[in-house]
């Protein structure tokens, strides 16, 4: 049946697979719980609800819906076996959201009606001040606290952080942020009450939906339970439907899955102490989910597929996930790191990378393509390579440390913007584009441009670099000249630069086609006056040198576009940087410096031989001299063109 979408003002999305109730008889029955009913309890309506979800799963069958109203229920019946757990029912769809009054699936809300699945079997969870437990919540030098019970669940859940015959480390900030989440979670740090699995689903089938929860205070600690783990939720082999539950205080995971193929909606994993989501050997897809302020937001190994997610405020590591991932409009802020990709073929388009703590994207073990991605303020690097990566319309911003540091990697960058990124010292890094260890980094139209503290680009240690089309410009530093400042080289690295402005260019490099020459940006450090913010335009203004002026012999792939969505091509040469302009050069303008001299002359020399020795160069030459619009050049050409040169 074809999923409804319903969206409510300032609220997620509901997911609806029905547009009315199912009936009480066969088939599809339908069944209620509500813990605040006082009927006879059968189940069969709101008024005679079950007062237990557990009654509820005991008796629905395949095809059967279960609503359940507002409210908090644990799966031990009140007997405190921390084993029990609400075990789903293969088919059968689980929804919360209600008040209790509704006869359409519709009419209910999550949000108003928060309906708990909750592993607090002795209801004593709630926060504590942490200002009373400064040397437990704070790092200091010695592996102990003020705390006794505090320190036992630290204990708990690190013994590296108690244990100085093994671990001879300093109370630091993993047994802190453990600490710290105790404070906000745990009523009484050694109590250990709490159930292990709060919902399980076995090797279900696809049909089955848990919808509508908020899923919370799963607890196992490693000294007490051994191997036994936490999780809001356990899936193990199958098929579900998860849509608008919120994973929430669970120590370790909200949700574990183990070779399922799991489907998730509007979910929301908030605060769970090591991971909000596992997906482990799983196939995974998520739209509008958000992952904010766990210690991880979402960790595995299989294949995923995001949408529009969120990652914020992660204290490790946003997504970080081995296997084919494709990541699609999705915000990586304030993690320590964003995205870490390891294994596999990685799709990102359309991500934004602010401020996350480290680094915006780390990329190792894997064949990676970016496209149309912000990295802003991140710090060290914007993004890390080890691996091969292929960047296409990105913008690295403001970053500190690097922009984008490859370390022994294979990057390509094409319409790319690398500015504003800077560095403190620069005896090891560059803020731009640092490139080391056996690297290699292709360039083509692209801007790297304002970078400072060190090198807009850096070749280290048996790196290499090719650039096309490129610009280089304003990149400084306190000790190099202005070309070295520009591009760098250290410890057998090389570089080819063709068709480029760089920033006092000398010719050392070697290459065709380049000079230095100001660009003319349109505002290279906006109104605010620093570089790498979002009020710069690195456009060209409509007099700049680089226009129509890149290499001759570029062809745009089929469909091609600039940084802005533009067609590349447009006049008979490419522009250079990842900007292309609608000014057209003029006729027999070969060099596009917009006035005839000896160097379009010598262009001419080389364009009626092109076919032999230039064959890539054949359509520019074409487009710039054929004079008389017969598509081949000759002496009729060559007379038109003497006239440009010289005047009649």
């Amino acid at each position: 049946m074809p999923r409804l979408w319903c969206w409510l003002p300032g609220l997620f999305p509901l997911i609806l697979f029905h547009p009315v109730s199912p009936s009480p008889t066969e088939p599809g029955r339908g069944w209620y719980v509500d813990v605040t009913a006082g009927g006879t309890e059968d189940g069969t309506s709101w008024v005679d609800a079950f007062n237990d979800v557990q009654d509820a799963l005991a008796v629905a069958q395949v095809g059967d819906e279960i609503w359940v109203a507002r409210g908090t229920y644990t799966p031990d019946r009140g007997t405190g076996d921390r084993s029990t757990t609400f075990q789903l029912v293969s088919g059968v769809g689980l929804y919360g959201g209600f008040a209790g009054w509704e006869t359409h699936r519709e009419q209910r809300d999550p949000v108003i009606n928060e309906t708990i699945l909750s592993g607090d079997l002795a209801r004593n969870d709630g926060p504590r001040d942490c200002a009373e437990y400064t040397n437990c919540c704070s790092e200091h030098e010695e592996l102990s606290c003020d705390d006794p019970s505090c320190e036992a669940f630290v204990c708990d859940m690190v013994p590296g952080c108690c244990d100085p015959v093994n671990y001879p480390y300093s109370w630091d900030v993993t047994c802190t942020e453990f600490a710290e989440w105790a404070c906000c979670h745990l009523g009484s740090w050694n109590s250990c009450e709490n159930a292990y699995q709060v919902v399980t689903a076995t090797a279900s089938d696809a049909s089955t939906v848990l919808d509508g929860f908020t899923v919370s205070a799963a607890y196992a600690c490693y000294a007490r339970d051994g191997d036994v783990d936490g999780f809001g939720m356990f899936c193990e082999g199958g098929a579900l439907t998860i849509g608008n539950c919120t994973f929430t205080g669970n120590a370790y995971y909200g949700l574990y899955s183990d070779s399922s193929d799991l489907s998730l909606a509007s979910c929301r994993f908030i605060d769970n102490m090591w991971l909000g989501f596992l997906p482990y050997h799983s196939n995974v897809t998520l739209g509008d989910c958000s992952f904010i302020a766990n210690g991880t937001g979402m960790y595995g190994s299989g294949s995923a597929s995001l949408s529009n997610c969120t990652f914020r405020d992660n204290r490790k590591i946003g997504l970080d996930f081995s296997g084919d991932t494709t990541v699609t409009n999705c915000t990586f802020t304030g993690n320590s790191r964003g995205l870490d990709l390891g294994g596999g073929r990685q799709v990102v388009s359309n991500c934004d990378f602010i401020r996350n703590r480290y680094q915006g994207m780390w990329n190792s073990n894997s064949i990676t393509t970016l496209t149309d991605c912000m990295f802003v303020g991140n710090s060290s690097s914007g993004l890390f390579n080890g691996s091969v990566l292929e960047a296409i319309n990105c913008a690295f911003l403001g970053n500190s440390g690097r922009g984008i540091y490859d370390d022994g990697g294979s990057i390509t960058l094409t319409n790319c913007i690398i500015h504003g990124n800077y560095a403190v010292g620069h005896a090891t890094i560059a803020s731009g584009l640092f490139v080391d260890w056996g690297g290699t980094a292709r360039l083509r139209n692209c801007t790297v441009a304002g970078n400072y503290g060190a090198e807009g680009i850096k070749i280290g240690q048996d790196g290499s670099a090719t650039l096309t089309n490129c610009i280089l410009w304003g990149n400084y530093n306190d000790i190099d000249s202005p070309e070295s400042a520009q591009i760098k080289l250290w410890y057998n690295a090389t570089v080819t630069v063709n068709h480029s402005v760089v920033q006092g260019w000398t010719g050392a490099l070697g290459g065709i086609g380049n000079f230095s020459a100001d660009p003319l940006f349109v505002d290279a450090d906006g109104a605010d006056d620093i570089p790498g913010t979002e009020d710069d335009d690195l456009r060209l203004a409509p007099n700049s040198p680089g226009m129509n002026r890149g290499d001759p012999g570029f062809t745009p792939d089929l469909g091609e576009t600039d940084f802005d969505g533009n067609p590349r091509l447009q006049g008979c040469r490419v522009d250079m940087g990842p900007y292309e302009s609608d000014a057209l050069q003029l006729l027999g303008d070969f060099d596009g410096n917009s006035r005839f001299d000896l160097s379009d002359f010598a262009g001419f020399q080389i364009c009626l031989g092109a076919g032999i020795s230039y064959p890539s160069w054949l359509d520019a030459c074409v487009c710039t001299f054929d004079f008389n619009q017969s598509q081949t050049l000759d002496l009729v050409d060559f007379a038109d063109f003497r006239k440009s040169l010289t005047g009649p």
